[in-house]
């Protein structure tokens, strides 16, 4: 799936998930992390953060980690309303990783984004515990793949304006089986391979979560 795509599936969950902050008197407060390099999400996250702040009226800010294994500041996470993660295998602090621990406990909707799901190196658990998946691997980046929408989430706002079915480049994560709380919203599949699930909703705490791959 591409950022465009990714992009625009996170933002109409955003939406929902935040419908009853909109009678506040401040605007919903959205956090980015960026916390890996292979996909340049320290570029592309401001600017869907940019879109955010103009095209739905929410406060953003982004968080780019400047070391491996470390955010500048998590400091934004106390007054967070969503937090959205774009993160590969960070081995965070005791205090950074305490502050994410607490702000997903706490009940508030998280977004994960690709990497998402293998995060956090020193907790794992929060691919299946949090986002309700199962990575283990993916497949051959070579392997093109079509997505298509499950037929039971046919009518989901999350879907609202995506194509029932289209073509994706980029390698296909392995994520079957996923927990059994977690509603499959896409599935995608390469030539000769099972298909795999690409995009899904789960709870945690009651929260709501919403991830991509």
């Amino acid at each position: 799936m591409n950022s465009l795509t990714r992009f625009a599936v996170a933002a109409a969950w955003l939406s929902l998930g935040l419908a009853n902050l909109h009678a506040a008197k401040t605007k919903p407060h959205v956090v980015l992390l960026s916390g890996e390099s292979l996909y340049d999400s320290s570029a592309t996250l401001p600017q869907f953060a940019k879109k955010l702040e103009q095209q739905h009226g929410y406060r953003c800010t982004v968080i780019v980690s400047k070391e491996k294994h470390r955010f500048p500041s998590l400091d934004a996470l106390g007054q967070a309303d969503l937090v959205i993660v774009f993160a590969r295998r960070m081995e965070l602090p005791a205090g950074q990783l305490g502050q994410v621990k607490r702000y997903i406990e706490s009940g508030k909707p998280v977004i994960g984004l690709r990497t998402a799901s293998h995060a956090f190196q020193n907790w794992l658990e929060f691919d299946k515990l949090v986002l309700g998946g199962n990575y283990h691997g993916h497949h051959k980046n070579n392997l093109a793949g079509n997505a298509s929408v499950v037929p039971s989430a046919k009518g989901h706002p999350i879907l609202d304006g995506v194509a029932s079915e289209f073509k994706m480049g980029g390698s296909l994560y392995k994520n079957t089986p996923l927990a059994k709380a977690a509603k499959p919203l896409l599935t995608g599949a390469v030539e000769g391979n099972p298909a795999e699930p690409v995009a899904w909703t789960h709870s945690y705490r009651g929260n709501r979560t919403f991830y991509t791959s």
